[in-house]
């Protein structure tokens, strides 16, 4: 499972209740979960990157670079590529964590390790889309083909 936040380990809405209940829930009925979530710090530096987003922690704001996210976003995928034991699937909670489902088949559709791997986005709360431009889908590093209804758009 990849979200953006888990109980107890960072919590700032009900996403961190459900995720961090979730492995637990799961391995009752003798599934095994690992749950990938980011270590958080702030973002320190002079100015800000020239693509960024504003991530709220609680009361706290903190700025991240996009490129910062995705990278992110590929390391959960090579981290699955290098475990003997590969998931069934990856499941991604939130638009924090949507683009591991694109990346899978977009940047690692001739990777035998997850070319095959389904994957699953769930999506908590209507309220926090994600939303982004379509010029971001350069920074991203994808054709902006997939900027579409039956792609990214929606």
């Amino acid at each position: 499972m990849v979200v953006s936040e888990a109980k107890p380990y960072s919590k700032t809405g009900g996403l961190a209740d459900v995720t961090g209940a979730l492995p637990e829930a799961f391995s009752k009925f003798g599934h095994s979960v690992i749950l990938v979530v980011p270590r958080y710090r702030e973002v320190r530096g002079v100015g800000r990157p020239k693509s960024w987003m504003k991530l709220m922690f609680g009361q706290r704001e903190v700025v991240v670079g996009l490129a910062e996210v995705v990278h992110g976003q590929r390391v959960v995928l090579e981290y699955a590529i290098g475990l003997k034991n590969l998931p069934s699937f990856v499941h991604a909670h939130g638009w924090q964590t949507g683009l591991v489902s694109v990346l899978l088949w977009t940047c690692y559709p001739f990777c035998s390790v997850l070319s095959q791997m389904p994957s699953v986005f769930t999506i908590h709360n209507l309220a926090y889309e994600g939303p982004f431009p379509l010029d971001m889908m350069e920074v991203l590093g994808h054709d902006p083909s997939l900027f579409s209804i039956d792609g990214l758009e929606f």
